[in-house]
């Protein structure tokens, strides 16, 4: 099974750097650019592993964490 990666990232350079990276290696990957699209994306989507800047517009990292969690806890 192909591990998911969600980055939660505003700079877009570093989003699709992470992004290239990642799935060169294997890895399926989302991007969000802000703390509201992270949140909708996790609702969705089948995430193994939450990349997340602590500054974003909208929602910041940690509360996308406490977010995350209580959704979704086996997230890491």
């Amino acid at each position: 099974m192909q591990s998911t990666i969600l980055i939660a990232e505003d700079d877009k350079k570093v989003a699709e750097g992470l992004d290239k990276f990642l799935k060169k290696k294997g890895y399926k990957v989302f991007l969000a650019h802000d703390g509201k699209k992270a949140i909708e994306i996790i609702k969705k989507q089948n995430i193994n592993l939450l990349l997340t800047d602590m500054v974003l517009p909208h929602l910041d990292g940690i509360n996308i964490l406490k977010e995350t969690k209580s959704r979704k806890p086996e997230i890491e």
